[in-house]
């Protein structure tokens, strides 16, 4: 795997690990920082915002999917 590939996965790692810890606020500095990263997550169906099927807010969360694809990548890095 190149380097730039690892860093994309890190960054990756990064916001699911913050989006599971407690939520990545939508225009926090992470958000704003990593955008592209976020808008990848949320189209993998990794994070969403969705509160329920009517509510949305105004924290990115982790999804099923994406505590799966952390798994998967700790057990890839081990």
């Amino acid at each position: 795997m190149d380097e730039a590939t690892m860093d994309s996965l890190r960054r990756l790692y990064t916001v699911l690990f913050h989006a599971w810890r407690g939520g990545v606020a939508t225009r926090g500095r992470l958000a704003r920082k990593e955008a592209n990263i976020i808008a990848i997550a949320a189209t993998e169906n990794l994070i969403t915002t969705r509160v329920s099927n009517e509510v949305w807010g105004s924290v990115w969360m982790i999804t099923e999917d994406g505590l799966d694809y952390m798994r998967e990548v700790e057990i890839a890095f081990d």
